[in-house]
């Protein structure tokens, strides 16, 4: 019985390890997205916003990462948010594996301003996120879409490219 206990214990820390990391290494790719795409002229100005929902600890990381930061010369902004509602017009959107079935909507607000939409559940590039964390292999990689970011109006640069998982 101990030894179970013992095995639990050890595997759950295993876990929320694991998953400390996996939101680390998110964060940073989100973080460094910003110098893979381009933005319109008029979205350069003011306050350059990266909105999360559904991945609050993802939220936490990235406002660390980008502390005094910035994107050109705008200053990094990072909000945490729970649904389409809450949501203004962000340069890039992270929608949380467990918020994935809010996609219409967000694209819906979205509507057609030039905005990075970014996911972490299998398949929601074909439901309209440009990039989509998976596991591969045992690593998180991300499948890219160029056409679901080129539709927002955003330049993709050709690196990329050597990064990315690309899909169709």
């Amino acid at each position: 019985m101990i030894r179970k206990i013992i095995f639990i214990c050890l595997f759950s820390g295993f876990l929320i390890n694991a998953t400390a990391q996996e939101e680390d290494y998110i964060s940073l790719f989100i973080y460094n997205f910003t110098r893979y795409f381009e933005w319109p002229e008029d979205r350069r100005t003011g306050d350059f916003v990266i909105e999360i929902m559904g991945h609050e600890s993802v939220a936490k990381k990235l406002t660390e990462i980008t502390a005094n930061r910035t994107v050109g010369n705008q200053r990094i902004v990072i909000r945490s948010i729970n649904s389409p509602d809450d949501m203004g017009k962000p340069h890039i959107i992270m929608i949380g594996h467990w918020h994935s079935r809010h996609m219409r909507s967000v694209l819906g607000k979205i509507g057609a301003s030039p905005t990075l939409v970014i996911s972490d559940k299998e398949g929601m590039t074909g439901e309209g996120s440009a990039i989509n964390f998976v596991i591969r292999d045992g690593a998180i990689k991300f499948e890219l879409k160029k056409l679901n970011a080129t539709k927002f109006g955003l330049k993709v640069h050709s690196r990329l490219d050597n990064m990315a998982i690309l899909i169709d």
